[in-house]
């Protein structure tokens, strides 16, 4: 771990999986055939329920790994589908904290350059966005 770093203390959501991603690019894993961990969904302190450190940290996790080398020449094809499920995680942080309006500004930012999920729940958030930042 000393040789490749520990968990990049910038990010403040996903960073294992950065951690994961890096590790994975520079050695050579083995499947063991068994499950090594296990991850609890439900648990209210997870990184993923804490709406404003997700706003704060916006889209760093993409650009992490966009500026490693030896990380985008070996999942340089992922990026995309690893940019809009970190886009579609920023948005739902939008709208889980109650920030319609920026939500619905990030929402079209994001069908501009094509990150915006196009799926019925983003599509019926955005309509009751306007619903819930009046009523």
């Amino acid at each position: 771990m000393l040789k490749y770093g520990m968990y990049n203390e910038e990010l403040v959501n996903n960073e294992d999986v950065e951690l994961f991603i890096r590790l994975l690019t520079r050695v050579e894993f083995r499947f063991c055939g068994t499950g090594v961990t296990r991850i609890f969904d439900d648990a209210k302190n997870r990184a993923r329920n804490n709406f404003d450190k997700i706003i704060k940290q916006g889209t760093m996790f993409s650009e992490i790994l966009e500026g490693d080398h030896s990380i985008t020449e070996r999942i340089g094809k992922w990026m995309p589908s690893i940019k809009k499920e970190e886009f579609a995680e920023l948005l739902g942080a939008f709208y889980h904290s109650g920030r319609y309006k920026e939500f619905r500004k990030m929402f079209n930012k994001g069908l501009n350059r094509d990150l915006t999920p196009k799926t019925v729940k983003f599509y019926k958030r955005y309509a009751l966005s306007y619903l819930k930042q009046f009523f």
